[in-house]
């Protein structure tokens, strides 16, 4: 891995929980808002879980993040017209 933090370079990613976690905090579940929206609790965890895999896995195996993904697409888009 380069010089970034993790933090850093997973920062989308960091993001993407952060919102998943704040969003229960303020109570945002289907079973209290009754917007389908928000989601059931069950599945907001289920999702949060998910994306916690999803890092951990990258972490562990330095795989690209998404901006890195993002950026690398953009690049070869770039090349291809050319």
């Amino acid at each position: 891995m380069d010089e970034k933090t993790v933090s850093k370079r997973y920062s989308r990613e960091l993001t993407e929980i952060k919102n998943k976690l704040n969003d229960l905090k303020s109570e945002r579940i289907y079973e209290l808002t009754k917007n389908r929206n928000d989601g059931y609790l069950r599945t907001n965890i289920e999702q949060l879980e998910n994306l916690l895999e999803k890092l951990f896995f990258k972490i562990d195996n330095e795989a690209p993040s998404v901006d890195e993904e993002l950026r690398e697409a953009m690049n070869n888009a770039y090349k291809s017209n050319d």
